[in-house]
């Protein structure tokens, strides 16, 4: 038997001891390989926080080149709430990939909390689902607040703020101004009501009405006691009165100041009228605005004029016929 016969009967029997030991370590070295590549690594900017401290978490994956990696959320991790995520960054070298990753996380829960509890997915090129091992990573959060802050204290007692020496005052002022008002509403009611026209006489001309109230101020005596500021804002007052009823001009948004300053322009007084108007104006602005003292004469002056403008205007102009 040739030497080569008996060297292929010698394999085929298991003979062989080099036989017996090179093919199954073939075999274990051709599915262990993609097995040596993997790996996982984790880095941590520190341990320890207090609450709402941020932490950096890094995650490096070491796989085989064209494996996919799932990289974790942390959404779900208990007592982690995730801040940011950096990444990831992809790097392939002589047939390895190698990914990063950077979480920012704290926590609001105090205790120690791991921060991935879940293994991490990879898919191979050859499409084979793998798992690495969830790292033993924790981060530990310490209360801000001390066992003595965190004690439940009793109620105090419900504190009565004492009332201001100044609270009678108020309200004393507060309940004579609504009996002032309620006196002017009153008083102003009163004159309307007296004033209104009945069926058994006759209505009063402006002419009348403003004649009346000239001669209530007259009676006032504000000339006699040199009051110049409410003389003129009550002058003022009947002559807008009187020019609104005579000549039928109304203008609710300008002021008393304003309506006869107006008034003095018109066309249906005349130029003398208009005149004794302006004059009356200018005494007015002067105490109202330049704080004026006019002498009782000055006062007794706008007194005559308002009257004599009253007698010029007092009835209408008569009619001319035409020729």
């Amino acid at each position: 038997m040739s030497r080569g016969l008996r060297m292929n009967q010698a394999w085929n029997r298991g003979q062989s001891p080099r036989g017996r030991t090179v093919l199954p370590a073939l075999l274990v070295l051709s599915f262990s390989m993609p097995l040596f590549a993997q790996s996982l690594s984790t880095t941590q900017s520190t341990e320890t926080i207090t609450v709402g401290d941020p932490v950096d978490w890094h995650l490096t994956l070491t796989l085989p080149e064209g494996s996919v990696p799932e990289f974790p959320s942390l959404i779900d991790q208990p007592g982690i709430t995730l801040l940011d995520r950096v990444g990831p960054e992809l790097v392939t070298t002589n047939g390895t990939l190698t990914a990063d990753i950077t979480y920012r996380v704290t926590s609001f829960v105090p205790g120690t909390h791991r921060m991935l509890r879940t293994p991490v997915p990879y898919r191979t090129a050859e499409g084979r689902s793998l798992t690495l091992a969830a790292p033993e990573d924790t981060i530990r959060v310490e209360s801000v607040l001390t066992n003595q802050a965190m004690a439940v204290r009793d109620l105090k007692p419900i504190f009565k703020a004492p009332a201001p020496p100044y609270a009678r005052l108020l309200s004393l002022l507060a309940g004579a101004g609504l009996l002032a008002l309620l006196v002017a509403w009153l008083t102003r009611w009163l004159t309307r009501r007296r004033q209104a026209p009945t069926a058994s006489g006759p209505i009063a001309t402006p002419y009348e009405i403003a004649s009346l109230a000239l001669r209530h101020l007259r009676e006032k005596n504000y000339i006699e006691a040199e009051q110049p500021e409410p003389f003129y804002v009550e002058l003022s007052l009947i002559l807008r009165t009187y020019i609104e009823g005579r000549f039928m001009i109304h203008a609710p948004e300008l002021t008393t100041e304003e309506f006869i300053r107006a008034a003095a322009i018109s066309p249906v007084l005349l130029p003398v009228q208009r005149e004794l108007i302006e004059h009356f104006l200018i005494q007015a602005d002067l105490v109202k605005f330049a704080r004026h003292a006019p002498a009782t004469a000055d006062m007794q002056a706008a007194l005559d004029a308002a009257e004599q403008f009253l007698r010029e205007t007092g009835q209408p102009a008569p009619e001319v016929e035409p020729a």
